[in-house]
């Protein structure tokens, strides 16, 4: 848990907002994102701040989304294009039929999440470095060899 917990700055607050935009979200999940989002707005809060992270005196296995909200939570989904307004201003039973929160939608759906693609290539990396080397001594003679042939590619000087 302690683990999870030093994570909360990106699963957190600034993220809690994107939620809203699932179909597996129940409406009542929703509007309890929503007033934590009224409750906890502060236009004052530089959003984009590093720190801001989720209140970790919350117990977090029995958490809800809603628990995670903070002040960045409304202006963050912004830095993305997707117009919030709509979200403090109506009623989430609703935004099913409203064509700003269908582009919204849109715009969220189609994001990419950047740790899965990192992890599925360090996997790949390692995978690939167990195929070629057996040991440590055999992996730190290649690794020269590899950085003085990937110079060679960059290079357009070099051809061989």
């Amino acid at each position: 848990m302690t683990k999870c917990e030093n994570h909360l700055s990106y699963v957190g607050p600034k993220l809690v907002p994107l939620s809203l935009f699932s179909s597996s979200l129940s409406t009542h999940m929703k509007c309890n994102i929503v007033d934590h989002m009224h409750q906890t707005y502060d236009p004052e809060v530089q959003w984009n701040v590093r720190g801001l992270k989720a209140d970790k005196s919350r117990d977090l296995p029995t958490a809800e989304l809603s628990d995670l909200v903070n002040s960045s939570s409304v202006p963050a989904p912004s830095s993305l294009g997707v117009h919030t307004d709509f979200i403090l201003s109506s009623d989430p039973h609703t935004w099913s039929t409203s064509a700003v929160f269908q582009q919204a939608q849109s715009i969220v759906c189609s994001l990419t999440v950047i740790s899965d693609a990192a992890e599925r290539s360090i996997a790949l990396m390692s995978q690939f470095n167990q195929s070629i080397t057996k040991n440590e001594a055999e992996m730190r003679t290649l690794l020269p060899v590899v950085a003085d042939t990937e110079d060679d590619f960059r290079s357009p000087t070099s051809r061989h």
